[in-house]
């Protein structure tokens, strides 16, 4: 089974995707200070306008700002749109 995972994490790393995508650990992307991208959540804990706490496996994804909204959700991600001003990782 681990020589199975090495072997992905190499063709991973091969195409260039990160081996968080493999492991299932948060990947988080701010595009411009306008969008936050979380990949790998586990739900809303919490949201307003000046912030949005994403679950994950790390604990919890505050992303704060002004103006936010969610752009748009599913399984995999949630797309956070307006003014983002932060992002703190593995809070609980």
């Amino acid at each position: 089974m681990k020589a199975n995972g090495n072997r992905q994490g190499r063709i991973l790393r091969a195409v260039g995707l990160p081996i968080e995508l493999l492991s299932g650990l948060p990947v988080v992307e701010l595009k411009g200070g306008q969008e936050a991208v979380v990949i790998h959540h586990r739900g809303i804990d919490a949201y307003d306008p000046c912030e949005v706490r994403v679950l994950s496996g790390i604990g919890t994804v505050r992303i704060g700002g002004e103006g936010l909204r969610i752009g748009q959700m599913n399984r995999e991600r949630i797309v956070i749109v307006g003014t983002v001003r932060e992002i703190r990782l593995g809070e609980v």
